[in-house]
């Protein structure tokens, strides 16, 4: 007896492959617990390592002002509005802010847990740099 198999070329194997062909979504930025406190680990291993490059050369100081402005940008803002307060989050502006609607306290409470975890994100990556010094 002779089996022969035919694949069919027409038909995706893949189910994860054709849901996601599917959903066609653009990507999104989640802020989450976790992300929060990795966020927080970039930032102060990020903004640690730059400085200490930084420091180790003489620069001019208007170039060591642009470059902590840099750094801050790419370790700080960037990383708390994205992972922190979340990119899709409806707070713009101070129209917003000073309004104090129900959609803002219903925002508040993962905001600050977020917040919370990317404070504990910077003592982890503080501790694990602190095994590191040399100094």
């Amino acid at each position: 007896m002779k089996v022969v198999v035919v694949a069919d070329t027409n038909r995706e194997t893949s189910s994860a492959w054709s849901e996601i062909r599917e959903k066609n979504q653009p990507m999104r930025i989640a802020a989450t617990p976790l992300t929060a406190t990795l966020a927080g680990v970039w930032t102060v291993m990020g903004m640690s390592m730059f400085t200490d490059a930084l420091l180790a050369h003489r620069f001019s100081p208007w170039r060591t002002s642009l470059a902590f402005l840099a750094q801050a940008i790419v370790f700080f803002l960037i990383p708390v509005k994205l992972f922190v307060e979340g990119f899709d989050s409806k707070r713009r502006g101070w129209r917003y802010y000073l309004g104090f609607s129900r959609r803002y306290w219903r925002e508040v409470p993962g905001v600050l847990l977020r917040s919370v975890f990317w404070f504990v994100g910077i003592v982890v990556g503080a501790a694990v740099l602190s095994f590191f010094e040399r100094k």
